[in-house]
């Protein structure tokens, strides 16, 4: 579940998330999130610099909540491309962002992640469908570390609401072995 505020003073937006988590029925991670987005004209249209500082908990073995301080930085673009013969009008987000990663238990770490999602301009029975796709390279360990592909839908407002349904899947490589795991997430933002 996630739940993700947003309020914007002139041109700034300040934003705010929780995302719990869970596996089997038990959270197993959590995050609170906070940060600022401003436009970048100097760039053109559609370019955004955010500024975040996020806390990241994780179940060790222990079962103990173990914390990662994990400020970071990003630059975004959006931008729409017009309807073709085979394709429909989409909106695009292309995302770099660099983390750095302050972990209890663990060596302090960066990485930076790099992210492009698509999402129908118009929407197929009141839902808009949407796909993204995201990799994480470990600036320490000098590989990339996680791939994620999200597939879902944005739901018609409720209210004040925006909220979307998707299909998470992310695979994990540490070391020579590699980890996946997939989830159902329902976002409601604000």
């Amino acid at each position: 579940m996630k739940v993700s505020v947003k309020y914007a003073v002139k041109d700034i937006w300040l934003r705010g998330e929780v995302d719990y988590r869970q596996n089997d029925g038990h959270v197993f991670k959590r995050h609170y999130d906070v940060g600022m987005r401003a436009p970048l004209m100097s760039l053109g249209e559609g370019w955004s610099l955010g500024l975040h500082y996020r806390l990241a908990y994780k179940k060790s073995a222990q079962q103990r909540w173990e914390l990662e301080k994990r400020p970071y930085i990003q630059l975004q673009k959006t931008f729409n491309s017009s309807s073709s013969v085979w394709l429909p009008e989409l909106k695009w987000w292309l995302r770099t962002r660099h983390e750095f990663r302050f972990r209890e238990n663990k060596d302090d770490s960066q990485r930076h992640r790099i992210k492009i999602k698509t999402r129908l301009k118009q929407s197929v029975f009141h839902v808009r469908p949407f796909i993204s796709n995201e990799y994480y390279y470990d600036f320490y360990k000098h590989e990339l570390t996680k791939v994620r592909f999200d597939l879902g839908v944005a739901l018609p407002k409720i209210r004040a609401g925006k909220p979307s349904l998707y299909y998470k899947h992310t695979a994990t490589h540490k070391g020579h072995k590699r980890e996946s795991y997939s989830g159902l997430v329902l976002k409601l933002a604000f």
